[in-house]
């Protein structure tokens, strides 16, 4: 198995470990350093939406009943802008 696969089911797996045993806004800022940390981590945004669906707040509208989503969803936009200026990511 290529290394590049086994980081990323590794950080799925941390991260999937983190939404059952650590604070929602621990795993949350763990969903965004990981965005800017690999090149593509779509898996962010589902992690949004689990987040939403485990802490959030219920009987709210639709756009606003999940914040966390719509947070995750503008870093994940954002990383793309970001990385092509860092210079750590090449």
């Amino acid at each position: 198995m290529n290394r590049k696969y086994i980081k990323r089911i590794g950080v799925d797996l941390f991260l999937v470990f983190a939404l059952f045993f650590l604070p929602w806004w621990a795993t949350l800022v763990l969903g965004v350093v990981f965005t800017f940390y690999l090149a593509f981590f779509p898996e962010v945004l589902l992690l949004g939406l689990l987040l939403d669906v485990l802490y959030g707040q219920g009987g709210h509208e639709i756009a606003f009943g999940y914040p966390i989503t719509i947070f995750v969803s503008i870093i994940f936009v954002f990383s793309f802008w970001a990385k092509e200026r860092l210079m750590f990511r090449q």
